[in-house]
């Protein structure tokens, strides 16, 4: 989402700065005070899309260019400098573009000196490919990137990036998700406004960008992060997510040390959450419940030791590190409330939950084990577990998970 200025100016002066370079400047008669405001905190490499219309027939945007300055005159008018101007091979409509103000759709005949907008998806990257004054889009080309490809970068670039930048991306790294807001990004760094951490990132961004000789970037940024899901957090700082290549560079080029295998089972846990539909409004506390619950681990855990009274539901087993927190209803058939029910849940020895999760065993209202026909008897006994195994108990809240997780895996019709 790349934030623009929508105007209207006439076809002559447009012709004329295609004459002059792509540059030109015009005045209009009242203050752009709030782009001007943007513009001067923007990061020197960004760019300020200005979104034109031609006058004569306002047919939606037809001209693109990139704001230079905007100069707001005494007597309330506004000099408007830009540069980079071409013409689009077809009109934007008018209605793709979103206003600041609100989020809403410019309607078709919003009649206004300017608007601050946005624009994103198709458009955006129509936008920024004509900016950039070449066919390849920006965004396909740092997406392309592999994480050699970034190993490469960071042995070039190394030299050249400040003790307050490495700090900034190796914190990055290392934290959960691979995701911050520029806020604790500018911790990282030193600084106490998180302004300075989008001025710094976007020129460390600008080093990645510039050695892949990729242009057109709305934000220097996006060379190494993507904005997250959601966008922003509970204090409305922007939250950005490293791009994975590039983590994994950082590996391999030994920045950061590689994670435990814990570690890989929280971050895909959490992908998981972010990007579920189910969880887009909850809170954080609850987001991170919903994180150990998907792991077995946290509050979720200490519930279902608490109910099975710290040993495996089947085997007797108290050996904690041993014992895993399984649910039975499968995670992807659960709304939010089963996910974090202990009901759910048995407590089981890793063998036990292998053959529960791949759907070998599984347990009748009654609690006692059915087994698959491809698992013969002399196999659970080299397991320790005789074929008529029963659950510890049952309470009437397993019933329901047990059966679903039947019925997942063919134990019933």
């Amino acid at each position: 989402m790349t934030q623009c200025v929508y105007t209207i100016v006439n076809r002559p002066l447009l012709e004329a700065a295609i004459e002059s370079g792509g540059e030109g400047v015009f005045t209009e008669g009242r203050p752009w005070a709030s782009a001007h405001r943007h513009l001067a905190s923007l990061e020197l490499s960004e760019p300020f899309p200005l979104l034109i219309g031609d006058a004569a027939t306002t047919a939606g945007v037809e001209w693109v260019a990139m704001i230079e300055t905007i100069e707001l005159v005494e007597g309330g008018s506004t000099h408007v400098h830009f540069s980079s101007l071409v013409k689009l091979g077809e009109a934007i409509p008018i209605t793709a573009l979103r206003k600041t103000s609100d989020g809403l759709p410019i309607s078709e005949n919003y009649i206004r000196p300017y608007v601050p907008c946005t624009i994103s998806g198709e458009f955006e990257r129509v936008v920024l490919t004509a900016l950039a004054g070449t066919d390849e889009d920006p965004y396909a080309a740092i997406d392309s990137k592999t994480a050699e490809d970034f190993a490469e970068a960071l042995r070039a670039i190394g030299p050249k990036i400040t003790t307050a930048q490495k700090a900034m991306l190796i914190g990055h790294a290392k934290a959960t998700l691979h995701a911050l807001s520029m806020l604790s990004l500018a911790e990282l760094g030193g600084y106490a406004k998180f302004q300075s951490a989008n001025m710094q990132y976007g020129a460390l961004g600008r080093k990645f960008s510039d050695h892949f000789d990729i242009h057109g970037l709305n934000q220097q940024t996006q060379a190494i992060a993507k904005l997250g899901k959601p966008e922003r957090d509970e204090l409305g700082h922007w939250v950005w997510v490293l791009r994975a290549p590039l983590v994994e560079a950082l590996y391999l080029v030994g920045w950061v040390p590689r994670p435990a295998y814990g570690c890989y089972l929280a971050n895909a846990a959490a992908i998981e959450v972010a990007d579920d539909p189910q969880c887009a409004d909850v809170t954080a506390t609850v987001r991170q419940a919903l994180v150990d619950a998907r792991i077995g681990q946290g509050a979720y855990r200490s519930k279902l030791l608490e109910v099975w009274r710290g040993r495996c539901s089947l085997t007797g087993c108290s050996i904690a590190q041993v014992l895993i927190a399984s649910h039975a209803k499968p995670w992807s058939q659960c709304d939010n409330r089963e996910r974090l029910d202990e009901f759910n849940g048995l407590l089981l020895a890793a063998h036990v939950d292998k053959l529960f999760d791949a759907g070998l065993i599984a347990f009748a209202d009654n609690g006692h084990m059915l087994t698959k026909e491809c698992v013969d008897a002399e196999a659970f006994a080299v397991l320790g577990i005789p074929t008529n195994a029963k659950l510890r108990f049952v309470q009437p809240q397993h019933i329901p998970y047990l059966k679903a997780h039947r019925m997942l895996y063919g134990f019933e019709p």
